[in-house]
């Protein structure tokens, strides 16, 4: 009932609350039903879904013991300590995670590289690199380049659609 409410209220922000017994109710309600039964079937009625976490939550901590990653020399400057690279990293790329559950992200790409996606978000953002020079996030990561590039210019629409909308939903 509340998907259906919601539903309308997008469609038409602007119209009353919707009766339950008229007839467009009716109509919205089998709708949605029908696009919930066309999801799982499409999903192939798969519902353990691994979440991404699990793979921040082993990687950062891999990466940091094995003294793996650094911060970036500009980053140093600006006051970040090397006793909290773990902390900044951990906590940013599970930011990331927790954005990521808002989007069709679990249809598209397995956990471990919606996980690994975060990780090197989370290093862009936090200005952390990989220690050695031959070294790159894709390596440490063990992520196909086109994973990387396809998620993160999702993201970043996403951000940018965001953005917009809050933007332009206050004129």
């Amino acid at each position: 009932m509340r998907t259906c409410l919601e539903c309308n209220r997008l469609k038409n922000p602007t119209a009353a609350l919707m009766d339950i017994k008229s007839h467009e109710y009716i109509v919205l309600k089998e709708s949605v039903l029908l696009l919930e039964r066309v999801v799982l079937h499409t999903i192939s009625f798969d519902l353990c879904i691994e979440h991404p976490d699990k793979f921040v939550i082993s990687s950062v901590p891999l990466l940091t013991k094995a003294q793996k990653i650094e911060y970036k020399p500009e980053a140093l400057r600006a006051g970040k300590k090397r006793s909290k690279i773990y902390d900044d990293l951990m906590q940013k790329a599970l930011s990331f995670v927790k954005d990521s559950m808002c989007t069709t992200l679990c249809l598209q790409y397995s956990s471990k590289d919606i996980g690994g996606t975060c990780v090197y978000l989370a290093s862009v953002v936090a200005g952390i690199k990989p220690t050695k020079e031959e070294e790159t996030w894709l390596t440490l990561l063990e992520l196909p380049l086109e994973v990387l590039i396809g998620m993160f210019l999702f993201y970043i629409s996403h951000r940018s659609h965001d953005v917009y909308l809050v933007r332009f939903s206050k004129v």
